[in-house]
């Protein structure tokens, strides 16, 4: 595998309390947000807390996978359903930023198509990438299909990151 794309909500973050990276209710379809993260000090650095209040979590192993993924040298994205400014934020308040070589923020369930950008900016054929994602009930599966990636479900397919490392060979670029 040369490329993992992963999704953001759910899959290597989930919410506390309140709502996803960009969520602001009904409205949100409209514009963006301008939502600031903060870890505070002497807290979880895992836990980032969106200036409402509202906080979000990085699953337990995520950065170990990330950092791991770094050193086989395999590229990594973000495809997320959520608003530019928050995502990129969000990354920067967890200082995760660095592991992602292109991110895919984006306020639109249309994952095909952010998948097709992806692969075009990469220069990765849909065969070498993976793409682990939630799905809530959108169809991200159906998308991954459509554009030749393979799918994994955060939940069912993959419980646990980790087992996304089990997809590299170690000797593979």
């Amino acid at each position: 595998m040369r490329l993992i794309i992963f999704d953001g909500d759910e899959t290597l973050w989930h919410v506390l309390e309140g709502a996803n990276i960009s969520y602001n209710g009904e409205g949100d379809y409209i514009g963006s947000n301008d939502y600031e993260y903060s870890c505070p000090p002497d807290s979880d650095p895992d836990i980032i807390v969106r200036n409402d209040g509202k906080r979000l979590q990085l699953y337990p192993e995520t950065r170990a996978v990330l950092r791991e993924l770094d050193t086989r040298d395999v590229l990594v994205a973000l495809c997320t359903y959520n608003h530019p400014a928050p995502t990129y934020r969000a990354l920067a308040a967890w200082n995760l930023a660095a592991h992602f070589d292109y991110i895919e923020a984006v306020w639109s369930a249309d994952k095909e198509q952010m998948l097709r950008d992806i692969l075009s900016a990469t220069n990765v054929q849909p065969t070498d990438a993976v793409f682990i994602d939630d799905d809530p009930g959108r169809g991200h599966r159906q998308q991954g299909e459509r554009v030749g990636i393979r799918f994994l479900k955060r939940g069912s397919d993959i419980t646990d990151l980790n087992q996304v490392l089990e997809l590299i060979g170690d000797d593979e670029p």
